[in-house]
């Protein structure tokens, strides 16, 4: 397989997950629409709590499944998104970078770059700011999870209705802070996105921070096609992100920080010594091209 078919590929694993979860999502309906029919035939005039327990369990669990498959899968498809966008002139024609025998600018390419517009790039916006508005009711898990999917369309629906409201001075919505009053689906979304974390005075979810600065990283992996000038980036950023951390804390337990610490330095060692091993192999292919030449 050439790397374009074979990038595409792999890329399939994603919405194939995603499909997954809707088929198992959409047969636990129908079995409990099932059930509840084959007892109201039945003349049985209450409802076992096992059942509607039952129910509630398996939408806890595919909710949870769903958006830690979301943040698991996203480097994977954001990176095989952008490498098939990097393009390089070649002979005064634009190739792609890990395919040169295809040329760049093609009606699938539009495709494409539209989706990573459209949803890959935007992600991490949803994140920050959709938690929120879950805790205060304003969204259903559905809702959120087709806004992870989707984002554009769905942030600019929410900002057009902040700017409405603002306009028509509306009354604020109840906010609905108490988490007595949140259904299970939801409160299992924020455990995951927002449970580990402290509170951000700014009211933004940690998990979308840290789903940008993966993001800056596979954007630096993937266009900037010189190699000292991409480990000097990434090198750069890693340590800004380890500065960061040491100054904010972000998680609720000293555990969470110290091993954030840890990843962040290990990063920024890895990067060291990737720099290094470069200009180590550079100084040695330069005394060798030396020494040819004489």
């Amino acid at each position: 397989m050439t790397p374009v078919p074979k990038l595409a590929s792999q890329a399939l694993l994603v919405p194939f997950i995603m499909v997954v979860f809707i088929v198992i999502h959409t047969a636990g309906r129908v079995l409990h629409w099932l059930g509840n029919r084959d007892r109201t035939s039945g003349h049985q005039t209450t409802r076992s709590v096992d059942e509607h327990g039952g129910s509630s369990a398996l939408d806890v669990k595919l909710a949870s499944g769903f958006i830690t498959t979301l943040l698991f899968m996203y480097q994977k498809i954001g990176t095989t998104t952008f490498v098939v966008l990097n393009c390089v002139p070649v002979d005064n024609v634009s190739v792609l970078f890990i395919d040169g025998t295809v040329t760049c600018f093609t009606h699938w390419q539009y495709v494409v770059l539209a989706y990573a517009a459209a949803c890959v790039t935007p992600f991490c916006v949803v994140l920050l700011v959709a938690p929120s508005m879950l805790r205060r009711r304003q969204l259903s898990v559905a809702t959120f999870f087709a806004a992870c999917l989707c984002p554009l369309p769905f942030l600019v629906f929410w900002l057009a209705r902040r700017l409405w409201r603002q306009a028509s001075q509306s009354p604020p919505l109840p906010t609905g802070e108490a988490r007595d009053r949140l259904d299970p689906g939801t409160l299992a979304v924020l455990g995951i996105l927002q449970g580990p974390f402290n509170d951000n005075r700014y009211g933004l979810c940690w998990a979308g921070v840290l789903i940008g600065r993966r993001l800056v990283l596979i954007l630096l992996y993937t266009f900037v096609n010189d190699v000292l000038v991409r480990l000097l980036a990434m090198l750069l950023f890693c340590f800004i992100v380890l500065l960061h951390h040491v100054d904010v804390q972000p998680y609720k337990h000293r555990v969470g920080n110290v091993a954030g610490t840890f990843s962040a330095t290990a990063l920024v060692t890895l990067g060291t010594v990737n720099l290094v091993r470069y200009g180590s192999s550079t100084g040695y292919d330069r005394r060798n091209v030396t020494t040819v030449h004489y």
